[in-house]
């Protein structure tokens, strides 16, 4: 038996294919969830039940806390005399009326409004053992003086005249003084004028004017003319020598009258 010569092949050595990989999916939106975020805060955990709250109706943001409280297992009443809490803003006269008529009574606790978010914020119910995180209320809140308002430093009022160039024939503290000077010393009374003469005048007394008190008026065209008829004398006009002047009432004599005979 003869030996042959057996050839071996050997195959070369095959690379894997690479891995197909999917396509990467975009991830959707996380959703964070608080770890405070107790959605049985509000709940009564010896009944199992829905803490009943009452939210004033003058509560500042009453919806956005009655949101809250029903979002966290609690539940808002409609009356306030079967609850155990009372949220109010005590800074207003309701709030202040509702801790006057329940304050004194056991199981009733009134609260400012903001406790709802101090609870949510903590992620416990804030009860009497954590002082129900400074939000009860005890009637002094609208004794609280009101924040006083930043004083502002006062302005200068007095009106000041601008300086006067250099130079000025009247300097502003001369014009002061002079204007000081004469409203401090009032006006005398001054004398009549014929008081501050040597001669004095009396009211009453009329001054004789000598002459013509006024000058002859002017001549007219034609004055010059005679109104006599040519040659006839003037003088006739003006004689009053044969002129009886008849006698005054007081001058006659009654004697010579005749009298009114007497019936």
């Amino acid at each position: 038996m003869s030996r042959g010569t057996v050839n071996i092949v050997v195959p070369p050595p095959q690379i894997a294919p690479a891995p197909t990989h999917a396509p990467q999916q975009p991830h959707g939106p996380v959703q964070h969830v608080a770890s405070n975020d107790n959605l049985e805060l509000f709940v009564d955990l010896m009944m199992g039940a829905p803490l009943p709250i009452y939210v004033e109706e003058d509560v500042p943001g009453r919806d956005e806390i009655v949101k809250l409280i029903e979002k966290h297992g609690g539940m808002v009443a409609t009356v306030h005399s079967t609850v155990p809490y009372i949220l109010v803003d005590p800074t207003k006269e309701s709030g202040q009326n509702l801790f006057r008529q329940y304050s004194a009574k056991r199981g009733k606790v009134i609260l400012n409004a903001q406790w709802v978010h101090a609870c949510v914020a903590a992620g416990q119910l804030q009860t009497f053992q954590f002082n129900y995180a400074g939000y009860k209320v005890n009637g002094t809140e609208r004794d609280q003086p009101a924040p006083q308002e930043p004083e502002f430093p006062r302005t200068a009022t007095r009106h000041t005249d601008p300086a006067l160039p250099p130079g000025s024939a009247f300097p502003t503290s001369t014009q002061y003084q002079q204007w000081l000077e004469y409203a401090q010393y009032p006006a005398q009374p001054q004398q009549p004028y014929w008081a501050t003469t040597g001669q004095q005048y009396s009211a009453l007394t009329v001054p004789v004017i000598e002459g013509p008190a006024y000058p002859p008026y002017p001549s007219h065209p034609g004055d010059e003319q005679n109104w006599v008829a040519p040659g006839e004398d003037i003088e006739q006009y003006y004689d009053h020598v044969d002129f009886q002047q008849p006698p005054y009432p007081s001058q006659v004599n009654t004697d010579s009258l005749p009298r009114k005979k007497q019936v």
